[in-house]
């Protein structure tokens, strides 16, 4: 039978026009309505179906089973989903809710329960430590417009008194408010860009490779694009470079040092700065790109040294030994992550014994949080990814031997997952969407991990294996597919289905390397020193140009292309090159 019946007066209440406090814009009410003398009830749905009820409402809800009156075509099937139902609602919102963890967000009619929802909230939000004082400044708002009993006063109280004391509970407004956040603070899930301009840290400002270019060439003539300007005297390294505003930063080691190089975007030096020694073991040579934050340039050279510069003139603000502070050791090819800015702090991945992944102070060095060690493991070469799901904010890595995951803002270790790899080689960079993580190993297979709340933490399941074997080169996920190349198995260009890990596409012609992505092209740097463009639309990997970098073949040229301002940048070793790829000048 159809469900006819009108909202609740409470519920009613708060769905007349009010003034929105100030970040609220954009939350909407989860449950329009409730049909009167309806009851919630709350079910788990365990792996294989089998239903076992928890905290059943009063009135007509039966406990182990759905509610009568659930939206047809829709049903609960998501094992291991825990999910709150009444009347006219329907199951797909509901899992929303609950996966929200927002139970106290549905509205009873007794007043007295309101009270409770209240007070649990407001814990709730202080324990989380996430938010501002507006939270509960709106919650309270909200209450003081019901001209009802004095328990409503008194609860709006309890609200304003948290935010006079300004607690730093982020959830009152979603729980409460019955909202439906897409991600931390409300803001949509995915990948968190930097708030910098241009290119500012490795892979671009979401660290996936993908760039933000309109307007460029769709092929490219014999002998590739226009040359712009070439730079000589980096120094040996395959790090790749960062630009922001009127500055390209980019290292390399030169004369038993690592070098930091500041250009203009002509190719001119502004300045150089050093960060501690050379790595001169096997493969020597610049390993990881700077970050750049608010006027200040951030690095991590191959011993483990942390260096903050004045981005401006090149002046050292601080520097830190991650590597004795943390109790770790350097690896068999060094050091090479790219540091992450997040907000007020840094992220660096230590694999010591006292911390597997740190954040510290940007401004100071200062160490913020540490998560625990993964016992017997280490660092690896790889960099980490930050993004938003289920309500947080999660950075993704790998250490030596594991693909994990960490509470960005707590460091709280969420998930790890065993990652089979030859000589504890993990150096490419996660790869996040849709709830997915995707991590590519050595010379083994990776897989793509399908992640999912599990109590207070998360579990990473794997969604499909992949034979791809990628070591420097990374991925790249645009429009649904993933692109990379393998490395021994075998060692070319591959397009992969992003949901099921089919083969869509092969290009055997290139060989292994690294790619940019931008406008349904990708910018190929291979590992042999040649630069092609390739199309991908029509689901094929089609080359629409390309050109030799390099005088002869190399089988190390691993920088990765960079992608900002209608230039193209490569690297190779002592050089860079700066290419213009605009459609029109």
């Amino acid at each position: 039978m159809q469900n006819t019946a009108t909202a609740s007066k409470p519920t009613a209440a708060l769905m007349r026009g009010m003034v929105t406090p100030p970040g609220m814009a954009g939350l909407r009410p989860v449950w329009p309505g409730r049909p009167r003398g309806a009851a919630w009830s709350h079910e788990t749905i365990h792996a294989g179906g089998r239903r076992a009820s928890r905290f059943p409402r009063r009135g007509t809800a039966t406990a182990g089973a759905d509610c009568r009156n659930m939206s047809p075509g829709e049903s609960v099937q998501a094992q291991g989903a825990s999910r709150w139902h009444c009347p006219g609602v329907s199951a797909k919102r509901a899992g929303r809710l609950a996966a929200a963890r927002a139970p106290w967000g549905h509205y009873c009619r007794a007043a007295g329960r309101r009270l409770t929802a209240v007070v649990c909230c407001w814990s709730i939000g202080l324990a989380v430590s996430a938010g501002g004082w507006w939270r509960h400044f709106g919650l309270a708002m909200q209450f003081l417009h019901k001209r009802s009993s004095g328990r409503y006063w008194l609860a709006a109280l309890v609200a304003l008194v948290a935010a006079v004391a300004g607690g730093p509970g982020s959830m009152p407004w979603e729980i409460v408010m019955g909202a439906e956040p897409g991600g931390a603070g409300g803001e949509a899930e995915g990948l968190v860009a930097s708030p910098e301009p241009d290119w500012p840290q490795w892979r671009g400002k979401r660290r996936d490779g993908v760039s933000d270019e309109k307007g460029l060439l769709a092929a490219w003539p014999e002998g590739g694009p226009r040359l712009v300007w070439k730079y000589e005297g980096l120094g040996r390294g395959w790090s790749s470079p960062i630009v922001v505003g009127d500055r390209l930063y980019i290292t390399g080691d030169v004369d038993g040092e690592l070098v930091i190089h500041a250009l203009d975007l002509r190719g001119r030096l502004k300045w150089q700065a050093t960060n501690g020694k050379a790595w001169e073991g096997s493969y020597p040579g610049a390993r990881a790109a700077c970050a750049y934050s608010e006027g200040r340039l951030y690095h991590m050279n191959a011993h483990g040294r942390v260096v903050c510069l004045d981005a401006a003139k090149g002046e050292e603000l601080w520097a830190l030994d991650v590597l004795g502070q943390f109790g770790a050791r350097n690896i068999t090819w060094a050091m090479s992550e790219c540091l992450l800015v997040d907000g007020p702090r840094l992220i660096v991945t230590p694999g010591g014994s006292a911390a597997l992944m740190a954040a510290l102070d940007k401004r100071t060095g200062q160490t913020v949080w540490t998560t625990e060690p993964i016992a017997g493991d280490l660092a690896s070469y790889s960099s980490p990814i930050l993004f938003r799901y289920g309500g947080r904010r999660v950075l993704a890595n790998c250490s030596a031997n594991h693909g994990f995951g960490v509470d960005a803002d707590s460091g709280r270790l969420l998930w790890s997952v065993p990652l089979r790899n030859q000589y504890g080689v993990n150096a490419s960079t996660p790869v996040y969407g849709q709830g997915q993580v995707f991590y590519v190993t050595a010379y083994f297979q990776g897989g793509c991990y399908r992640l999912r709340p599990e109590g207070d933490t998360l579990a990473a399941e794997r969604l499909w294996p992949t034979e791809l074997d990628t070591v420097t080169g990374g991925a790249v996920l645009a429009e649904g597919v993933l692109y990379a190349a393998g490395y021994r198995r075998p060692k070319h260009w591959f397009a992969v289905d992003w949901q099921t890990g089919r083969v869509r596409a092969e290009l055997k012609t290139l060989t292994t390397g690294a790619a940019v992505y931008a406008e349904g092209r990708l910018y190929c740097l291979a590992e042999d020193g040649r630069v092609a463009l390739v199309d991908t639309t029509g689901g094929d990997l089609r080359v629409a140009g390309q050109f030799a970098l390099l005088p002869r073949r190399s089988n190390d040229a691993w920088a990765h292309p960079v992608l900002v301002g209608g230039r193209l940048y490569l690297r190779y070793h002592d050089t860079l090159w700066c290419y213009d790829v605009r459609a029109e000048r």
